[in-house]
């Protein structure tokens, strides 16, 4: 399934990076890592040992995912995965 997301990323030195995309994944789980892959080295296999520890959670309100991923030691993600083409306009960040 291909999602919408918007992801914020703080490393270890409180530099916070907002993005958003397009990912892809046969789960949310899967998009998730697919979206953090594509904005991070966390799952780089030089980090194994830090790899993000990913709690997600379901928000009926906006029919969307939300995750929470804790690298352990290289930063923190929030992640929302939105039904594709359903993020605002006025929610993207031009890259």
């Amino acid at each position: 399934m291909r999602y919408d997301y918007s992801i914020v990323v703080t490393d270890t030195g409180s530099d916070i990076d907002i993005f958003t995309g397009e990912c892809e994944g046969s789960t949310p789980r899967d998009a998730v890592e697919n979206a953090l892959n594509e904005r991070t080295d966390w799952l780089d296999d030089e980090f194994a040992n830090l790899a993000p520890t990913i709690e997600i959670t379901r928000d009926t309100r906006f029919e969307a995912w939300r995750a929470e991923a804790d690298s352990h030691g290289l930063g923190i993600a929030s992640v929302i995965l939105l039904p594709l083409h359903a993020l605002p306009e006025n929610w993207k960040i031009d890259q």
